[in-house]
């Protein structure tokens, strides 16, 4: 595949993480207004240029195109892209039915903003310098754009890799530079994502995001009158562990221990026969 048509297709195949903010309607000279409050943040912002940027009629109208930075970071010239994708008409089917497979579903007033939406900008992160990054500067990289939307008047947004869907009310309120691995619960939720082998399997999903792999535990279900405490253990170190990951950079290695309460959980190696689900960047599975 050449560079043009790696720049002009519409969804990249090696973005980092996405994010899809939805509007009533889209603004007027979105992109224009856009461009603009981003170089607030990004003050070495590329020009849109027309030629790296492409159009298409059907199945609906769509634009898209990217755009670069290479400001510095703390004395290096890290290179950020992203990757940009109008929506006039809504939220493609497509890009809903991610949104909806999520485990957990939104609120009723959020999902009903996401229903009527009348147009939409997916953000995808391509490029964050990797260099100079952290779990959480990824996030960060892929927020300031979305945050500019946001105050374009976005009615919310949805993390679908991470299975969440906000409204702007909530997210307005946190900045950009404020938001820490404490937040990481606006990126990621975690549940059951299957049965079999006699055991249910939960896990966290949206922790490739941050370049880290999820959490993945199995619950036996013959557990009998002990199923109800380790199902709340299991929730809760699918809530309390994603954080600490994000906030040292790095995984449970092998034997690392957890405690939740008086439970134990131990990183081990993937489990024969294990589960069906697949992730980015892989498991860290839990006993």
């Amino acid at each position: 595949m050449s560079q043009v048509d790696d720049i002009l297709l519409p969804l990249p195949r090696k973005g980092l993480s996405h994010a899809v903010v939805f509007f009533e309607s889209m603004p007027e000279s979105v992109m224009t207004h856009f461009t603009r409050n981003l170089k607030n943040d990004y003050p070495n912002l590329q020009p849109l240029n027309p030629e790296r940027w492409g159009a298409a009629s059907s199945p609906r109208p769509i634009s898209f195109g990217e755009m670069l930075s290479d400001d510095p970071d703390e004395g290096w010239r890290r290179v950020t892209r992203w990757h940009i994708l109008l929506d006039s008409e809504g939220v493609a089917p497509e890009v809903r039915a991610a949104i909806d497979e999520a485990p957990q579903k939104p609120d009723e007033r959020v999902a009903q903003k996401l229903e009527e939406a009348g147009a939409s900008v997916l953000v995808f992160l391509v490029a964050d310098g990797a260099d100079v990054s952290t779990p959480m500067s990824k996030l960060q990289a892929l927020c300031r754009p979305v945050w500019r939307l946001l105050e374009m008047g976005a009615s919310g947004v949805a993390f679908p890799e991470g299975g969440t869907v906000i409204s702007a009310e909530t997210l307005r309120m946190l900045p950009v530079d404020q938001l820490g691995p404490g937040h990481s619960y606006l990126f990621i939720s975690s549940g059951l994502c299957e049965k079999s082998h006699d055991k249910m399997w939960f896990r966290t999903h949206g922790m490739a995001q941050f370049g880290l792999p999820d959490l993945c535990h199995a619950v036996a279900q013959d557990l009998g009158d002990e199923l109800e405490e380790e199902l709340t253990r299991t929730r809760l170190v699918m809530e309390t562990l994603p954080p600490e990951m994000i906030a040292q950079g790095g995984v449970l290695p092998l034997g690392g221990e957890v405690q939740v309460g008086p439970r134990v959980f131990k990183a081990v190696a993937p489990p024969q026969p294990g589960p069906s689900a697949a992730s980015r960047f892989g498991f860290t599975f839990l006993e």
